[in-house]
């Protein structure tokens, strides 16, 4: 019985490597971070955003509010290569990717 645990275990960590690894702690606890090699983040939050311009969140979500109401989109352009889209009831900001 043991064995036959032992395998089912091994089977799932190599169909599952990213809910092993967050299972077993990965690097930084959440299954592939910055530090554990895994996918660079797709989008930053509001907050991060934010941060990232120099203005302060709560800024950051007016001007998306107001930009979605003019355009009537849920997928918004706002300026120098910064989009933003709705996902839910929260607002995730993508920075262009600079070469």
């Amino acid at each position: 019985m043991a064995s036959n645990a032992a395998e089912q275990r091994r089977s799932s960590v190599e169909t599952y490597p990213r809910v092993a690894v967050a299972a077993a702690g990965g690097a930084d606890g959440d299954g592939g971070g910055k530090r554990g090699g895994g996918p660079p983040q797709l989008y930053d939050s509001v907050e991060t955003a934010a941060a990232k311009l120099g203005i302060s969140p709560a800024a950051l979500r007016a001007r998306c509010r107001r930009e979605a109401e003019r355009t009537g989109e849920a997928i918004i352009s706002l300026g120098g290569g910064i989009t933003a889209f709705k996902f839910g009831r929260t607002w995730r900001i993508v920075f262009a990717a600079r070469s």
